[in-house]
């Protein structure tokens, strides 16, 4: 497999563009959203966080996806989904996951039941796909995303994260804590528009 390597030069018109609606986290703000976490992922890299987005399963992984902030994280003209994907939970007893950075922590298990419930009670009176869930966890990102290789199919491969490479950062997760409205955000009115 061959890597191709961006020059140095360009490599700072392509990691990040942020787009004007995404601001920094605020100081004294606990909570990230996933679109202020990759705005800056070096300044996060390694550190247990506390994240919100909207939870997004398949049988392939989990994520947690940002909203309003589409091409936010752009490197080498690849522009990555908003979106985190969730590493394994870390265990006791349980065979090490080969993350980024130690971990030193592990899961609360008890947590999904109680997000759960918050969530279930949210959505009696908010749509669904207007709710964001928080989860704290530590945030694990390469620092070198404009690296990529040619793989056996002919296709070029980024050095991301998760499910086939795609995600430019992962959650460690330690708990799932809340769930909680989307500022502004206005349902379809027919479910099915919500595809």
């Amino acid at each position: 497999m061959k890597l191709i390597l961006i020059p140095m030069a360009l490599v700072g018109l392509l990691i990040l563009r942020a787009p004007a609606q995404v601001q920094p986290q605020p100081e004294g703000q606990s909570t990230l959203s996933v679109c202020q976490l990759l705005l800056e992922p070096a300044r996060f890299n390694g550190k247990v966080i506390t994240v919100r987005g909207q939870h997004v399963g398949t049988s392939e992984g989990q994520w947690l996806r940002g909203t309003g902030c589409e091409g936010l994280v752009v490197t080498a003209a690849h522009s990555w989904p908003i979106e985190l994907a969730l590493a394994p939970a870390p265990a006791a007893g349980v065979p090490k996951y080969p993350y980024i950075h130690a971990v030193d922590f592990t899961f609360d298990f008890s947590s999904p039941a109680r997000l759960k419930k918050k969530f279930q009670a949210l959505s009696q009176t908010v749509p669904s796909s207007c709710i964001e869930v928080v989860y704290t966890g530590m945030f694990e990102t390469y620092l070198d995303q404009w690296k990529s290789k040619i793989g056996a199919d002919g296709n070029t491969i980024y050095l991301g994260l998760g499910h086939l490479n795609e995600a430019p950062g992962q959650l460690v997760p330690k708990s799932f804590d809340d769930a909680v409205p989307i500022p502004g955000c206005r349902a379809p009115a027919n479910p099915a528009d919500q595809h």
